[in-house]
């Protein structure tokens, strides 16, 4: 019951946000920021550092996936005229993740400092929130603009399949099972804490902002459930692994 409440915040506040143009603009820039998010080439360090043939191709067709996925949602900015305007950098989900596990902003997951393992341990907590969450943005998306809520929806089809490949690779780079399902657990506590402090900083950005068009009384509700200690936003995320066939 507490799972579907804060399922219906998440919606509620998503459908505020896509309701506006400029709502709108600022979700699609947030996903294509999420879609480009390897500034740091850590695929192509990946691509360098994983030596079995099979799950080489897999970290490649990755790499190529989160490259299309860029160019799509660019594609949807430009289709519904929106300039690209690049998430602020204190609303980037990736430092408040390495916070979360004691590393600063990234780079010991994302400059290859880690190894193969954790780094994919860390992609794989990523992509599985996104199974999870763009359904939700593409629901919300919809019935304003259709044609990208169907991008979303096919991305989120992928980001699934990449579940499955971290899995894959992640149990072919890890030292031992019991180091496997210890550090994984470690990994999803640190991204569902991050979520929910990540959540509160977005909601609190939307209302200064401007992006939604909701009454005083609920602006006013909205900035409580921001401040709250305990946010009431959904921290499950989709958690699969199994074939990595596309």
């Amino acid at each position: 019951m507490l799972q579907r409440i804060k399922d219906a915040i998440d919606a509620r506040f998503l459908g505020y946000l896509a309701a506006t143009p400029d709502g709108r603009a600022y979700l699609i820039n947030a996903l294509t920021d999420a879609e480009e998010a390897d500034e740091q080439g850590a695929f192509d360090r990946l691509v360098a550092d994983v030596d079995d043939p099979t799950l080489n191709k897999v970290v490649r067709t990755h790499r190529d996936d989160e490259t299309r996925h860029g160019e799509l949602m660019t594609e949807c900015l430009r289709r519904n005229g929106y300039a690209r305007v690049p998430n602020p950098a204190h609303l980037r989900i990736v430092p408040y993740i390495a916070r979360a596990l004691g590393d600063g902003d990234g780079d010991a997951y994302l400059a290859g400092k880690s190894g193969v393992f954790e780094s994919y341990l860390f992609l794989q907590v990523l992509e599985e929130r996104a199974v999870t969450m763009y359904p939700r943005f593409a629901a919300a998306l919809a019935p304003y603009d259709p044609q990208t809520a169907a991008v979303v929806r096919a991305v989120a089809t992928d980001e699934a399949r990449h579940v499955k490949y971290a899995c894959a690779v992640s149990r072919r780079y890890a030292p031992d099972t019991t180091t496997l399902a210890t550090t994984l657990a470690k990994f999803r506590d640190a991204e569902a804490r991050a979520f929910v402090t990540h959540g509160k900083a977005t909601i609190r950005h939307v209302l200064s902002a401007g992006l939604v068009d909701i009454s005083f009384p609920e602006r006013v509700l909205w900035r409580a459930i921001a401040s709250r200690d305990s946010f009431p936003a959904s921290t499950t995320a989709e958690k699969r692994c199994g074939s990595i066939a596309a």
